[in-house]
């Protein structure tokens, strides 16, 4: 009964580690592909970003399968918590997410760049309401599909 206990829970911590490396590298994959296409957009703060998350992959396999002490465990939750959150002080890989979801949804962030059927147009409240759209005061955001 033992056996079978050990063998669920080396199953369950390896399914919960490849949760959070899909997770983690999908994130990492959607916050690197736009400076890889765009070089001009390649600076140290994404790289930091891409190093952290491989350590962040690297760890979380680690202190689930090799034996450390709690105090090492608790150490690497707090960096693997500070991950997730990296990305709010970091705003070079934060431009790349609000680019991403511009893309995805045609909700676009102040600042941005992007191309539309009136060009490459800047982001900001004038234009937003120059060219029709909704513009969201609050979230300092404007709705491109509301034309």
């Amino acid at each position: 009964m033992k056996i079978i206990f050990n063998l669920l829970v080396i199953i369950f911590k390896s399914l919960l580690c490849s949760f959070f490396t899909v997770v983690i590298s999908y994130l990492t994959l959607e916050i690197i592909i736009g400076p890889i296409l765009r070089l001009n957009e390649w600076d140290w703060q994404i790289l930091l970003y891409l190093i952290s998350a491989i350590f962040t992959i690297l760890g979380l396999w680690a202190i689930f399968f090799i034996k450390t002490k709690i105090y090492i465990k608790l150490i690497y939750a707090i960096l693997f918590i500070l991950h997730f959150n990296l990305h709010s002080f970091l705003p070079s890989v934060m431009k790349q997410l609000d680019h991403n979801f511009c893309l995805d949804t045609g909700i676009c962030a102040q600042g941005l760049k992007i191309n539309t059927e009136h060009g490459r147009i800047k982001i900001n409240k004038e234009n937003c309401l120059k060219y029709g759209w909704e513009w969201d005061e609050k979230r300092k955001w404007c709705d491109l599909r509301s034309n």
